[in-house]
């Protein structure tokens, strides 16, 4: 059986990125910072083969990152009655 070295990963992330799309939820969008107009260089590297050999999967940016923020919402409502 051959000897593989695999890295593993989801999608390029900078910050940028997830201003962009926390600012789409309408409850935060008046809440994120300006975009500069920056976007810094990101590090990328291969990882299809990895994930595509271990079989996973990863959920998508939008899921990630608004998931997030409504849960940032639901605690602030919790601690701000």
């Amino acid at each position: 059986m051959p000897h593989y070295s695999l890295l593993i990963g989801g999608a390029p992330f900078s910050h940028t990125m997830a201003v962009h799309v926390v600012a789409q939820l309408p409850e935060i969008a008046s809440r994120v910072p300006k975009d500069s107009g920056e976007n810094p260089p990101l590090f990328q590297a291969e990882v299809e083969p990895g994930n595509e050999i271990l079989h996973m999967s990863y959920r998508t940016k939008e899921q990630t990152f608004q998931d997030a923020a409504r849960k940032i919402l639901e605690l602030e409502k919790a601690l701000n009655p």
